[in-house]
């Protein structure tokens, strides 16, 4: 979402004030937060902008095309399944430290809890440093995504569509 919505800032002032905590996990060193993964569960997502909040943060005729495509976006991944992985982040100084095991770890164990059969997720085509993680974890490619005509709004074409079982290890 930065390649539309901004850098993190922005986005934290858009998406702050609907932010559904209950989809999100993280891992926590002390005070500081190392990373975290935030998912979709039942269709409902930790990101609930409405109009007036694209409105606010980028005016009226701009945050209309910026909701639109977040519209779009999100509606994509509703159509995923029941569990389904909506972002992951490490900060950088600890990557390739095991974080994104642990997040996915409890991804894994929260959708196990749910009841949900599969772990769903999308991931940008040339993002191998992410696929890599996730096939490591038990994620398998299940299908590749066309993106359209929001391709001129990001630097990949095609989105992997990747999926796990919720009830074994990693």
């Amino acid at each position: 979402m930065r390649y539309f919505l901004g850098d993190e800032e922005r986005r934290r002032r858009l998406f702050l004030p609907g932010l559904d905590r209950s989809r999100i996990v993280a891992v926590v060193s002390g005070t500081n937060i190392l990373g975290y993964a935030s998912f979709k569960l039942g269709n409902r997502g930790p990101l609930n902008p409405v109009f007036a909040d694209f409105r606010r943060e980028y005016g009226a005729v701009p945050g209309l095309v910026r909701m639109m495509i977040f519209h779009a976006v999100e509606w994509r991944e509703r159509a995923a399944g029941q569990f389904y992985v909506y972002g992951i982040f490490v900060k950088p100084k600890h990557r390739r430290k095991g974080v994104g095991k642990m997040l996915l770890a409890a991804l894994v164990e929260r959708a196990r809890r749910e009841g949900a059969p599969v772990i769903e997720l999308e991931v940008a085509e040339n993002n191998e440093r992410a696929i890599s993680l996730y096939e490591g974890y038990g994620f398998t490619v299940t299908r590749r995504v066309g993106i359209g005509f929001l391709r001129r709004f990001f630097p990949f074409s095609a989105l992997l569509r990747m999926q796990r079982p919720s009830g074994d290890a990693g």
